[in-house]
């Protein structure tokens, strides 16, 4: 029996630390071997909803994909019906400090009782699963927690959950819900090879949130070519693709950034045709204003100026960099896993920095080495003002110790790598 916290990470953890790796068969339809399809077992997590009762089938579920901004939407929109007063559920990854974030009814975590609770309901189900399975195959982290999430919702009564997939939706766990409405951000080629080898390959990946007997699905505005392997995957499956068509004056006046604005809208459009009739744009608006933008471009501090962005792809760099103002003195800190683009997000922001570091999140299960390290000694050779310093804390601190009054810092990375910083910045009394 689950008595604590550690003990529901250790469940919901076990199966995916303990496979096996085997040799796979030939990769599906000629398909790069890293492929998701080739590797991810969605049916497996459908198998535990399916053991559990279907819990899923008991709410209106939204499912939101994308390749950039889909938390932000994701909790935007779940602000948007809370405030229109239902009770609503979110199930988000990944977590900044503690599980518990990744649940929520009405806009509060699971407490440590519930989630042990919740664990204990589905671990057996896991377990039973797992007896079953060829070697190499695992019941994934994201299934063990979409079961929690799905059970505590309709323990709880919820009207409305948003579901926020994980990098892809075709084979991912969380897309095998039963869903009533999809919401897709903008699509870009992002993990590179699991959702593919091309554009297209990683918008068909992202077109598999879309569920025959969905009522709508919401699109933001996309590549032409994305948007065709949009519309192909939407006639098959018999669902109509609403598509944003501009931006709000009331948004364009309140928010700054134009992919928060582009958030925003999304979630603004989505929440419109969910709701219809009992849609109201003042309730919206507020809810929207509201919103923090965590993570997004977010100010966590003034004096001295820093930022933080959940950047981990030259797109969104590239949406960063737009917004300088190269009249003020700019220093970086990037924290990006070496399987992500962290060298394009590196060419990116450099030009427009005085100090360039590239660092870690410290007890972090992705791939970081110090091959970043002789990158950014390569770019040191031809002139750039880059430092490679592993230990996070120090990098803040080296950084901080001279950044001139009028200075600016932008801290992007990971998720976890974002959270850490938080609480080093806490620590030392910043934020």
């Amino acid at each position: 029996m689950i008595t604590c916290v550690k003990e529901v990470m250790d469940f919901v953890y076990d199966s995916y630390f303990t496979r096996q790796e085997v040799s796979r068969a030939r990769p599906l339809d000629g398909s790069h071997p890293q492929d998701d399809r080739n590797n991810r077992r969605p049916d497996l997590a459908l198998s535990m909803l399916q053991a559990l009762n279907r819990p899923d089938k008991k709410g209106v579920n939204v499912l939101v994909t994308g390749s950039k901004g889909k938390g932000s939407v994701s909790r935007l929109l779940e602000g948007i019906l809370r405030t229109h007063g239902f009770k609503t559920g979110l199930f988000t990854s990944p977590h900044l400090h503690i599980y518990n974030e990744r649940i929520l009814v009405n806009g509060q975590m699971i407490s440590d009782d519930d989630l042990i609770d919740m664990a204990n309901y589905v671990q057996p189900v896991s377990k039973t699963l797992q007896k079953s399975l060829k070697e190499g195959d695992y019941i994934s982290p994201m299934a063990n927690g979409l079961s929690m999430a799905m059970t505590y919702f309709k323990h709880m009564e919820t009207d409305y959950n948003i579901l926020e997939c994980g990098r892809g939706a075709r084979f991912d766990d969380v897309a095998v819900s039963h869903s009533d409405f999809a919401v897709i951000n903008v699509i870009f080629d992002e993990h590179i090879p699991y959702l593919g080898e091309s554009l297209v390959d990683v918008a068909w990946h992202k077109a598999g949130v879309i569920h025959r007997g969905q009522t709508n699905v919401f699109s933001a505005l996309q590549d032409s070519d994305v948007m065709s392997v949009l519309n192909q995957e939407a006639e098959k499956q018999n669902v109509k693709i609403n598509t944003v068509d501009g931006i709000h004056p009331d948004i364009l006046l309140h928010i700054n950034q134009s992919y928060n604005q582009a958030n925003a809208q999304l979630a603004y459009d989505a929440a419109k045709g969910i709701l219809g009739d009992v849609f109201k744009h003042e309730i919206t608006m507020g809810s929207i204003l509201e919103y923090p933008f965590s993570g997004c471009l977010e100010q966590i501090s003034a004096e001295p100026n820093i930022f933080i962005d959940g950047c981990i792809h030259p797109v969104c760099a590239k949406e960063i960099a737009d917004g300088f103002n190269d009249s003020s003195h700019k220093r970086a800190i990037i924290g990006i896993p070496d399987n992500k683009a962290y060298k394009e997000v590196v060419h990116t922001l450099i030009e427009h920095m005085e100090c360039t570091i590239l660092s870690q999140p410290a007890d972090c299960h992705l791939p970081f080495s110090g091959e970043q390290g002789t990158f950014a000694q390569s770019l040191k050779k031809d002139g750039k003002s880059i430092y490679y310093i592993a230990e996070l804390e120090k990098a803040i601190e080296q950084t901080l110790t001279d950044l001139p009054t009028s200075g600016e810092l932008y801290i992007v990375g990971t998720q976890i790598y974002l959270g850490q910083v938080k609480s080093i910045l806490k620590r030392r009394g910043i934020i």
